[in-house]
């Protein structure tokens, strides 16, 4: 929320995927949306620790104690440090629009 982008912060053990920014697919309470996410640490924050973060396109509720399935579908990029947050936010809003042109040339 603090760079201006919800995102669903889901504790998980380690996956056995490699740390980066994906297109990704949820599923919450039977509906499936679509969504962006980041798996790793946060460099940028100098925080090691790692996070699933999921931003859901069109999304605006609270889950938290619910099911949530998260398919990994494309690898955009790598984790990368940004020298300042809004650098950062530039990316994000990046990722999210190839994104969603990666959604609508999929229902093509």
């Amino acid at each position: 929320r603090e760079l201006g982008f919800r995102t669903l912060n889901i504790e998980v053990p380690e996956l056995d995927l490699d740390d980066g920014i994906y297109v990704t697919s949820v599923k919450i309470g039977g509906k499936d949306y679509e969504s962006v996410s980041h798996y790793g640490p946060r460099p940028t924050f100098d925080d090691d620790v790692k996070i699933l973060e999921v931003h859901v396109f069109d999304f605006d509720r609270d889950v938290y104690g619910e099911d949530v399935e998260v398919d990994f579908l494309l690898k955009l990029r790598d984790v990368l440090k940004f020298d300042t947050k809004e650098e950062l936010i530039e990316q994000i809003s990046k990722d999210i629009l190839l994104t969603k042109e990666f959604f609508k040339l999929r229902a093509l």
